[in-house]
């Protein structure tokens, strides 16, 4: 049987575990506040950046649909620069793929065999599951309900 000095260290040593473990809540607890209040400061940041993303995708769409324009008027030139800026000043936006099906375009009607093939190449390393010539029809990016 355990003397009277075992059993008083026993419960010396719980206590002095209880009381580590209680400091280890607030310093978790401290943490877990300071973490929240750097997510609150954060929050007018994270807007920002989403309306940055909006307006990039919105001056890509518009350079995409100049870039058609000039494929209905056969200024198949001014298309493939407009296009090739699109690529070039809006990386990530939604309307790169429908600049790339228009330089594509572009290059097939102007002859420039060996740019079709390169874009072609890109294009397809890319976007290896759809089709190029669905993609400069002018499906919108925010329009996701229209097939």
């Amino acid at each position: 049987m355990a003397s009277q000095r075992d059993v008083k260290n026993r419960i010396s040593s719980v206590k002095n575990i209880q009381k580590i473990t209680r400091a280890m809540e607030m310093v978790a607890g401290a943490r877990l506040r300071r973490a929240e209040q750097r997510i609150v400061a954060l929050r007018p940041y994270a807007d920002a950046l989403r309306r940055m993303t909006y307006l990039r995708n919105r001056l890509a769409e518009y350079e995409v649909n100049v870039a058609r324009y000039y494929v209905r008027r056969g200024a198949y030139i001014a298309a493939a620069r407009r296009a090739e800026g699109v690529i070039e000043n809006y990386d990530g936006a939604p309307s790169e793929q429908q600049a790339l099906a228009i330089m594509l375009e572009s290059y097939r009607k102007l002859g420039y065999t060996d740019l079709a093939a390169n874009v072609e190449r890109v294009y397809q390393a890319n976007y290896p599951a759809t089709n190029e010539s669905s993609n400069a029809s002018g499906k919108h990016w925010w329009q996701f309900w229209r097939k």
